[in-house]
């Protein structure tokens, strides 16, 4: 048996990160007092940190008190003014896209069946939505799903009613006289028949997939079919 030479190799253990602070948003009233004590040199950045629970840091502190600053030379306001104090939304990316400006995306597809037929790449370069910002293919999508709309498959078969089921019953049963006897051949040929209700038919087009805008609801909807 070969020896083996090679040293066991030591694996680092990566240790869980503890964080120094408990992440947390202030209140108005604690960052009105956070600026109100830094801007009059009252306390260090430090120690007016110390002071929330759990702690803050300095850094946040000094930020704090930038941002505030900034804001009420831009706005031209008071730095007591409470407004500058009160929970901001999220500094992230702004919505392209307002409730209105939505709503009107839907009105524009849902129009006629042509506009709930068409593609969505296809609808924003024919122009469709000019009158609104730009918008991308992935933008427009997220607000008709977001509305509860779908590229579904429109219901060409209309339903039938109970009569219109026991007609039909009977008419088989009519052109069928030896139907208790399977693969004779003595009954109808009913391969030679059309069923209007199985086969659409559209003049002009290309029969094939085809998906529309519409809500589940809408299937048979005189847009939709």
């Amino acid at each position: 048996m070969p020896i083996n030479r090679r040293k066991p190799y030591k694996y680092k253990v990566q240790k869980p990160r503890e964080k120094k602070t408990q992440k947390r948003d202030l209140t108005a009233v604690e960052r009105a007092f956070a600026v109100g004590a830094s801007m009059h040199s009252m306390a260090t950045n430090k120690e007016i940190a110390a002071l929330f629970v759990p702690p803050t840091t300095k850094d946040a502190i000094a930020k704090l008190v930038r941002r505030i600053r900034d804001r009420a030379d831009q706005e031209g306001i008071s730095i007591t003014n409470p407004t500058l104090y009160e929970t901001l939304p999220g500094r992230g990316r702004l919505e392209l896209l307002d409730d209105a400006q939505k709503k009107r995306i839907i009105e524009i597809v849902t129009q006629d069946r042509a506009h709930r037929e068409k593609e969505p790449l296809q609808a924003i370069k024919d122009g469709d939505f000019d009158e609104l910002p730009p918008m991308s293919v992935s933008t427009f999508e997220n607000v008709m799903y977001e509305a509860g709309y779908a590229r579904r498959k429109p219901g060409w078969k209309p339903p039938l009613t109970e009569q219109e089921m026991q007609d039909r019953y009977k008419w088989a049963l009519a052109h069928n006289p030896d139907r208790y006897k399977e693969g004779d051949n003595l009954g109808f040929n009913f391969r030679k028949c059309v069923y209007t209700d199985e086969t659409p038919a559209r003049i002009g087009e290309q029969r094939g997939m085809q998906r529309a805008w519409f809500l589940p609801d809408e299937k048979y909807d005189l847009d939709v079919k």
